[in-house]
């Protein structure tokens, strides 16, 4: 018979010791037949043991494919034990062979209640067999001395193997803690995972750890205009549906893009691109606008999909772009970390969000320069931000110019290939 792939480890490792065993024992019966007459039982007795294992391995597998099949799996041994101890004529040196590898097989993946077990199996099938076979038993030579010989060689290797037997035991106890660790991790990672960018979440399964560096990325922000008075105007079950459907498309944009989810600010969201992984400045700066037409486009068909509900919820954003230099890394405390960025950057990019028109992407000059072959822009009259100096040139994102799938923000139209850049 064919031993399955798939048993239990304990039933492939007692399969392999117990085939091992039984043809050794095979061939001491048989060497039997240079000095006797074998009749065709014998023969057949013999042939049986050899098929035994392969059939025992099996039945495990198909009935109990477990531990604890197994170790009841070594009773029918102690059986077959006592019988061969009777047709091998209680010759001292097979009969210790024979018994020896009972008890050190038990032992090893067994305690000692199911060797005592097997011994009384081993007993009560010798005794049996002797009644039917009547062996001719010989006990010359000095019969004290031969069986407490046969009790230090069992003795001793059957002491050897209860002592592996506590050693594979604690092992594969501490097994079984790890694995329920490790599925109480996994649910716990699961349930967390959610709650983390699924670009920090690869660079930290690579990496093992993200240190704090000044890169040069782009921040975008996007806010829901008058998302406060909405509230006060829809039940509550209603807004966290919006909510969380607008939040949910917006992030698998984001993602789609290349970009790092950095939080939620109730409905704001904040996304840079360029860290941890970065394509390139301008290559960073090009998938961040995309990814904040991709979203304006969006909004546009839930809007509609809303409207088609039953749900007045005219939703509108505004979306801020800025490019620049700024610390990116872990920042918090011991209880609680983000990775986040900070600096002058993000709060430009902040304060570009909150200057834009309505479902309007309004970048700063930094990052224009780098997307302004990509996109489409218009130019708008500077603007003046609490925190900085002088007046900011702007730039009002009105749709891509070269993509293999030509988008445009809905307010308005997309520029034909021959057409003049306004900016």
């Amino acid at each position: 018979m064919v031993l399955q792939a798939n048993l239990h480890h304990l039933i492939r490792t007692i399969h392999r010791a117990r085939v091992f065993a039984y043809c050794i024992s095979v061939l001491i019966l048989a060497s039997r037949m240079l000095y006797i007459q074998a009749s065709v039982p014998y023969v057949l007795f013999l042939m049986c043991l050899l098929v035994y294992p392969h059939f025992n391995s099996y039945f495990c597998g198909r009935v109990s494919n477990t531990a604890a099949g197994a170790r009841y799996a070594l009773l029918p041994d102690g059986c077959l034990v006592g019988v061969m101890v009777v047709v091998a004529e209680f010759n001292l040196l097979v009969c210790v062979a024979f018994v020896a590898a009972l008890v050190m097989g038990t032992l090893m993946v067994a305690k000692p209640r199911m060797l005592i077990i097997n011994l009384a199996l081993l007993l009560a099938s010798g005794a049996l067999s002797i009644v039917f076979l009547e062996p001719d038993v010989n006990t010359e030579g000095w019969p004290v001395t031969n069986i407490l010989s046969s009790i230090l060689i069992v003795g001793y290797g059957g002491l050897v193997a209860s002592l592996g037997f506590v050693e594979t035991s604690d092992l594969e106890k501490r097994r079984r803690e790890i694995d329920r660790d490790k599925f109480a991790l996994q649910g716990i990672y699961n349930r967390l995972r959610p709650y983390v960018s699924p670009q920090l979440v690869a660079s930290l399964e690579i990496a093992g750890n993200m240190s704090t560096s000044r890169k040069k990325i782009t921040v975008f922000f996007s806010d829901i205009e008058g998302f406060t008075g909405l509230m006060d105007t829809l039940p509550e079950a209603l807004i966290t549906r919006i909510l969380n459907e607008y939040l949910n498309e917006m992030a698998e944009i984001a993602i789609a893009h290349g970009g790092t989810v950095d939080k939620f600010i109730g409905d704001g969201v904040m996304i840079f691109f360029g860290a941890p992984d970065s394509r390139g400045h301008g290559q960073d700066a090009v998938a961040c606008v995309r990814m904040a037409v991709a979203m304006c486009v969006k909004l546009e068909e839930l809007r509609r999909k809303w409207i088609g509900d039953g749900i007045p919820a005219g939703l509108h954003i505004r979306m801020g772009v800025h490019s620049g230099y700024c610390a990116v890394g872990n920042f918090g405390s011991k209880q609680r970390m983000d990775y986040t960025a900070i600096g002058g950057v993000v709060n430009l990019a902040s304060r570009l969000e909150r200057a834009a028109d309505r479902d309007a992407i309004l970048v700063s000059m930094d990052t224009w320069e780098l997307v302004k072959g990509e996109l489409q822009g218009e130019m708008k009259p500077p603007i003046r931000v609490k925190g900085i100096a002088g007046a900011i040139p702007v730039v009002a994102i009105k749709g891509v110019q070269k993509s293999e799938t030509s988008v445009a923000l809905p307010r308005f139209r997309l520029m034909s290939a021959n057409s003049d850049p306004q900016v």
